[in-house]
C-alpha cells in the first residue's frame, strides 16, 4: 500500500496518486484531509525513516497544469467510472492542429 497526502488541498498528492495508478500501481490512497487536517487532529508523526529493500522505482516529473488537472481528475473518479487525465497540458493539446476542444 502506498498512501500520499499533501499539506494543504492534495493538488500533488492527486498528482502522484495519478502518475501511481497510470503505471499500474493497484494499492494507492490519499489521507483525506492531509497532512493539515492529520496535524489539527493531533495524530501521530514520527521522524524515523523505514527501511526498504532495493527495487525500481518511478521518477516522476511533473508539470503544473498536469497537477491541476490530477487533482479533477481524482475528483472526479469519486463518482464517475470511466474518467481519463491527459499526460500532458492544455499549452500542449491547444497547439496541436485539429485537436477537438469543447466550447
Amino acid at each position: 500500500m502506498l498512501v500520499l497526502y499533501g499539506d494543504f488541498n492534495n493538488w500533488f498528492a492527486a498528482f502522484a496518486f495519478w502518475v501511481f495508478k497510470y503505471y499500474g500501481f493497484k494499492d494507492v490512497r490519499i489521507i483525506n484531509g492531509g497532512r493539515k487536517k492529520w496535524l489539527i487532529e493531533d495524530r501521530l508523526i514520527t521522524k524515523e525513516i523505514p527501511q526498504y529493500p532495493k527495487g525500481n522505482f518511478i521518477a516522476v516529473a511533473e508539470t503544473d497544469d498536469n497537477i491541476r488537472t490530477s487533482h479533477t481528475w481524482f475528483v472526479l473518479i469519486l463518482g464517475y467510472p470511466n474518467v481519463k487525465n491527459y499526460d500532458g497540458s492544455w499549452t500542449e493539446w491547444g497547439n496541436m492542429i485539429n485537436n477537438p476542444v469543447e466550447k
